[in-house]
């Protein structure tokens, strides 16, 4: 895996997870 690969795999799990903890707040 690149670095390009592994930081936007992280990205996309830290904003899907961060949608959701927004969507349970509201």
């Amino acid at each position: 895996m690149t670095d390009i690969t592994r930081v936007y795999l992280i990205t996309g799990f830290l904003g899907s997870g961060k949608t959701t903890f927004l969507n349970r707040i509201i």
